[in-house]
């Protein structure tokens, strides 16, 4: 008899757990995001301003950004329409915005620090990211 009451413990056990992270998964999060860009051909660098990415997502198993490309293409158009050349960009992300923070003041300090670049900040009146359409 202890023997069934211990595996019907454990196996109660296991499904609370299994229905917990079931419903973690589905929550929606807030996923925070800023972009960087540069020209190779001139000293100009690009950072945009910390922002709420809408419609976000982040892979379980990967624990990366979906359509990350779109966001840094997102963020390439709109330089590109602005400045002249060709810009390269890169986006950074996290659900926890103190830490995506940390990282942004890190490459800003980093950025300044270059003699030969200018850096410009990109305000989010200025730009902002739009949510991607999966077709």
């Amino acid at each position: 008899m202890r023997l069934f009451a211990k595996l019907a413990l454990i196996s109660l056990t296991a499904a609370m757990f299994s229905v917990s992270s079931y419903a973690k998964d589905n929550e929606t999060e807030n996923i925070y995001a800023f972009g960087y860009g540069t020209n190779l051909n001139d000293t100009t660098l690009y950072l945009s301003s910390i922002q709420v990415l809408p419609g976000a997502t982040i892979t379980k198993k990967e624990n990366f950004l979906e359509h990350r490309n779109a966001y840094s293409n997102q963020l390439k158009s709109h330089l590109e329409s602005i400045y002249p050349g060709r810009e390269v960009c890169a986006i950074f992300f996290s659900k926890n915005k103190k830490s995506l923070e940390k990282k942004y003041m890190k490459l800003r300090n980093q950025l300044l620090k270059q003699k030969h670049t200018k850096l410009t900040e990109l305000k989010t009146e200025d730009f902002q990211f739009k949510a991607v359409t999966v077709e």
